[in-house]
């Protein structure tokens, strides 16, 4: 599946945002499987009708779909899988209820992935020296476009190669960031 959604409506991105949600998210993601409530409540330790709370909005937002129904002991198993293999929320930075909503859940989760991608770097730096390990920080100037083209580079990249299809391939751990210090031209350029 390549399909990306972009998530631009408030009320979906509080919805999708949510840490109870993003954790449904990752463990299908990581399970790559449809699985129904009670299968991510055993995974994630948590009381099923809970999770079903939460799955429940994420479709209703359209993030999960529900792909298959069975009926098992009388109850009817819903069997939920990502509707997309990537998210990507789009703001409007003019909003700015949004924007500190954004900047604190994002703040929480840079620090758990910028730990965890850290934790990865050093773990596997002194191991098969002969594999190209790069990290790099740098300021680089793009147009709108040029970051939309890079956006849909990276995600076609990242969808087509998030399986071991081929012997050939090596698994790489791939963490990427981007941000604009620059928020007043880029309300302007993205406004106008």
């Amino acid at each position: 599946m390549d399909k990306v959604i972009n998530i631009t409506d408030v009320e979906h991105i509080k919805i999708f945002m949510d840490q109870k949600r993003q954790n449904i998210l990752q463990v299908l993601k990581d399970k790559k499987t449809p699985m129904t409530a009670k299968q991510i409540a055993e995974v994630l330790g948590i009381n099923p009708a809970t999770i079903n709370f939460h799955t429940n909005k994420l479709c209703s937002i359209g993030i999960l779909q529900i792909v298959k129904t069975e009926v098992i002991h009388g109850i009817v198993a819903k069997y939920m899988e990502p509707a997309a293999s990537s998210f990507r929320i789009m703001v409007n930075t003019a909003d700015k209820s949004i924007v500190k909503l954004m900047k604190n859940k994002m703040s929480a989760e840079a620090e758990v992935l910028f730990e965890k991608g850290k934790n990865d770097y050093i773990q596997n730096c002194g191991m098969r020296k002969s594999l190209m390990k790069r990290i790099s920080y740098n300021d680089v100037y793009l147009t709108l476009e040029q970051l939309n083209e890079f956006n849909e580079f990276l995600d076609k990249l990242v969808t087509e190669n998030s399986t071991a299809d081929d012997p050939d391939k090596i698994r790489f751990k791939l963490f990427s960031s981007y941000i604009s210090d620059d928020e007043d031209s880029l309300v302007q350029k993205s406004c106008c």
